[in-house]
């Protein structure tokens, strides 16, 4: 897996998940890495502080991915500075409590913006790089709760819902281009995204269907290695695995997610169980 001289793009990479991917890309020696953010451009500024001390190059791209033209001028505004793009990272989040009888419209309209038309508009303008390219990933970042369902956060869970469906359609339009498109779908993280949860919605919402009754925050997911250079490696399909025959083959695009997450749920029993020693 050689991340070296590759361009990659983090939507929300200024906090969160999105931080640590990028920090994690700039670590596997990523050329350039694009950090989109929305408001924050002091902390924006702070990791692309980190990524050029670990060596990379980095490009602040402000703006809104639930917004059309600001998602597709973020991206090609990278385009022009890197001069092409071999990563998309579709991480860009917004979500607010509420459930078929207090959702109000327009939060239902802007959750589905930021997390199923933003991934679309930014991969319609990286898709045809790629494939001049030869070749690219795309990794958007889905949710358990767009697998089983969450009350109480309805356009949420509708949209990161979708975007399995996105994923899934895009990976077999693009197969032909030799550009993978995967999904993961992360439990529940510690981060800014959930700072306004109440005490109760913890408990009963999320927390009570956690065996170790915990989260996991971004923090110690990147220092324990379940979102190492080698972790964002397999999810955007660089893993390769040696048969029998020891030839090289590329692990199938359907088996991938099962395997990052075998993979997060090992690293996540390792660490509870040197904890207990």
């Amino acid at each position: 897996m050689d991340f070296k001289a590759t361009k990659a793009l983090v939507t929300g990479g200024s906090r969160g998940i999105g931080r640590a991917i990028v920090l994690a890309l700039a670590e596997a020696g990523a050329g350039c890495i694009g950090i989109n953010y929305l408001r924050n451009a002091e902390l924006a500024q702070q990791v692309a502080d980190e990524v050029r001390a670990r060596g990379s190059h980095a490009i602040l791209l402000p703006g809104d991915i639930g917004v059309q033209e600001q998602a597709e001028g973020a991206v090609r505004r990278f385009l022009e500075e890197a001069g092409g793009i071999d990563i998309l990272v579709n991480n860009g989040g917004y979500g607010q409590p509420g459930s078929i009888r207090t959702v109000t419209p327009e939060d239902w309209a802007h959750t589905l913006n930021v997390h199923v038309s933003g991934p679309f508009w930014c991969a319609r303008i990286a898709v045809p790089s790629m494939i001049g390219r030869g070749s690219g990933r795309i990794l958007n970042i889905s949710s358990i709760a767009g697998r089983r369902g969450v009350s109480g956060i309805l356009a949420y869970a509708t949209a990161k819902s979708a975007v399995i469906g996105f994923t899934m359609s895009l990976a077999r339009e693009l197969a032909e281009f030799n550009i993978l498109v995967n999904a993961i779908a992360p439990g529940i993280i510690e981060t800014d995204f959930h700072a306004a949860d109440t005490e109760e919605y913890r408990r009963n919402s999320t927390q009570n269907r956690i065996p170790l009754q915990r989260w996991r925050s971004w923090a110690t997911t990147t220092s324990r290695g379940s979102l190492s250079p080698s972790t964002v490696g397999w999810a955007c399909g660089w893993h390769k695995e040696k048969c029998r025959c020891r030839c090289w083959i590329r692990t199938p695009r359907w088996m991938r997610l099962s395997m990052l997450t075998r993979k997060l749920w090992r690293a996540r029993a390792t660490s509870s169980r040197s904890r207990l020693n």
